[in-house]
């Protein structure tokens, strides 16, 4: 397994990353001052999204290809960790 790093910047649009095959586990750091909404093969929204809050790393391992994300005002810098095989 190696891991591959990723810096995104989340706004009030909903942006879409691939995250490509193969992946075994993602870390998301929210290291912006607001609050960041994502989604997983979805379209994320700031009412159906998983809220990462200012600060908060997310830990996840299932199947996915695609990563949404975004605020509900301002921006905020992520820093993503992929694990793939």
């Amino acid at each position: 397994m190696r891991p591959k790093s990723l810096q995104l910047t989340a706004t009030a649009t909903a942006q879409n990353v691939k995250m490509g095959p193969a992946l075994r586990e993602l870390y998301v750091i929210n290291d912006g001052n607001n609050d960041v909404y994502l989604d997983f093969d979805n379209v994320a929204t700031t009412s159906s999204g998983f809220k990462l809050h200012p600060g908060a790393t997310l830990s996840i391992s299932f199947d996915f290809v695609n990563m949404s994300y975004l605020t509900d005002a301002g921006t905020s810098k992520l820093y993503v960790i992929k694990v793939i095989q």
